[in-house]
C-alpha cells in the first residue's frame, strides 16, 4: 500500500493536468506505551486500534474540508469511510485477508473484538462509491460475498517498477552479487514476500528439502520477512536450514538485479490479490513457478508454471527440469525470459494512474 502511494505520487506529478491537484492526507503513527513497558503484543495492538479508530478518523474531521475525492489506498483502513462522505469516496481493496475472520470463521477464528473491528471495517468498505481492485480474481471475490454490487467494483492492475525494465546499474549488480554469492555455483531459487501463513513457506521447505534429497544443488533467498520460529525448527528439522539466506530490506534498484541474478521464482502462496512479485519478476527476466490459482494465471500470463498447492512432487520435479533447461538448452531458456518480459510490459503504473484519475473526475463530476 505504501508503494502504490510512492508510485502514484510520482505519475500523478507527471501528468498533465491542470484540473487535478493531489495531497497525500496521512496523520502521524502516535506511540503512547514507553518502551520501557516492553514490545507485548497487546501494548502495540492497542496502539495500532486507537490510531486507526480515535487519532486517525480525528486528524480527517480536521483536514478533509474542501476536497472533492478521498481515495483510501489500503483497504484495511475502510473505517474511515465512516467519517468521509461517502459518495465521494473511492478505495482500493487489494485482497480479501482482512474480512476473512466474517466470511470464512471457521477457517480463521478471531476474538469478538477483532470481528468487530472487522465488521466495522467492511462496512465502511460497503459504502465507498466505488472500489478498485488490482486483479479480476479480487473482484470476483468481492462479487461471491456480495460485499458490493458489480456495478461499483472497477479492476485497474498494479503497475511495475520501471526499475525492472532498465538497464541494472554497476552498484546494483555488485549489491546483487554480495547479495546472492556464487558459492559453488548453485543456482538461486528467490522467495519474495512474507512469511505469514498465507505465503506457504512450510512447502516451500519441504520443495527444497525434496530436491535437496534428489541431488539438485539449490540454494534458497528470502526477500521481505524472517522465518517464524516454527519455520525455523522446521528447515533444522528437514536439514535445509543452512540453504536458506535471508535478505535484508532491499532496495528497489537492487532487487531488480537479485531477480535477474536468480535462477528461479518460486511462489507456494495459498491466495494473493495481485501478487506484485510476480510481475516485476517477469518485467526483470526471471521465470516463475507460483501456485494454480486464477490471480496467479492473471498475473503471470501463459509463460509462468502453476503448480497444484499441496503436490511437492509436481514442485519439485518441474522446478529441477527447469533448472536443467536453464543449464542445458540457454537459447529456450533465453526465449523463455523475453517471453516473461514481454507479458509483464501490460502492468504500468502510468496506466495504473490514469485509470484511478479518470474514476475521480467521475465522482467529483457526480458529486
Amino acid at each position: 500500500m505504501d508503494l502504490m502511494l510512492e508510485m502514484l505520487t510520482r505519475e500523478y506529478a507527471g501528468l498533465a493536468a491542470g484540473d487535478f491537484y493531489w495531497r497525500e492526507l496521512r496523520p502521524p503513527y502516535r506511540r503512547f506505551w514507553p518502551a520501557a513497558f516492553g514490545p507485548g503484543a497487546w501494548l502495540r495492538n492497542s496502539e495500532r486500534l486507537w490510531n486507526r479508530f480515535c487519532a486517525y478518523p480525528s486528524y480527517l474531521k480536521k483536514h478533509a474540508a474542501g476536497w472533492d475525492v478521498f481515495h483510501l489506498l489500503d483497504h484495511s483502513y475502510s473505517q474511515l469511510v465512516h467519517d468521509l462522505p461517502a459518495s465521494r469516496v473511492m478505495v482500493t481493496c487489494h485482497d480479501l485477508d482482512t474480512f476473512r475472520c466474517l466470511l470464512d470463521p471457521a477457517a480463521e477464528p478471531r476474538p469478538f473484538w477483532f470481528r468487530a473491528m472487522a465488521r466495522c471495517i467492511l462496512r465502511g468498505l460497503q459504502k465507498a462509491r466505488w472500489i478498485t481492485c488490482p486483479s479480476q480474481a479480487t473482484r470476483q471475490a468481492l462479487l461471491q460475498y456480495q460485499i458490493a454490487p458489480p456495478d461499483r467494483v472497477y479492476v485497474i492492475p498494479n503497475g511495475v517498477d520501471p526499475v525492472c525494465s532498465r538497464p541494472v546499474s554497476p552498484e546494483a549488480v555488485a549489491a546483487a552479487r554480495d547479495l546472492l554469492p556464487d558459492g559453488r555455483g548453485e543456482p538461486w531459487l528467490l522467495h519474495v514476500g512474507s512469511t505469514i501463513p498465507r505465503k506457504r513457506m512450510e512447502l516451500l521447505l519441504q520443495i527444497l528439502a525434496r530436491l535437496r534429497d534428489h541431488a539438485v544443488p539449490v540454494r534458497l533467498a528470502q526477500v521481505g520477512g524472517d522465518l517464524t520460529s516454527a519455520q525455523e525448527k522446521l528447515a533444522r528439522d528437514a536439514r535445509v536450514r543452512d540453504l536458506i539466506y535471508i535478505l535484508p530490506f532491499i532496495p528497489k534498484a537492487a532487487l531488480a538485479a537479485v531477480y535477474r541474478r536468480a535462477a528461479l521464482l518460486v511462489l507456494p502462496s495459498r491466495a494473493e490479490g495481485f501478487c506484485l512479485p510476480l510481475a516485476e519478476a517477469q518485467a526483470c527476466g526471471l521465470p516463475a513457478v507460483v501456485t494454480d490459482l486464477p490471480v496467479m494465471r492473471e498475473t503471470g500470463g501463459p509463460v509462468t508454471s502453476y503448480l497444484p498447492l499441496e503436490n511437492v512432487d509436481a514442485w519439485t520435479q518441474k522446478i529441477a527440469d527447469l533448472l536443467r533447461e536453464r543449464a542445458l538448452q540457454p537459447a529456450a531458456w533465453q526465449a523463455r525470459a523475453q517471453a516473461a518480459q514481454a507479458w509483464a510490459h501490460r502492468f504500468s503504473w502510468r496506466a495504473c494512474a490514469g485509470q484511478m484519475l479518470d474514476l475521480y473526475r467521475q465522482i467529483a463530476a457526480s458529486a
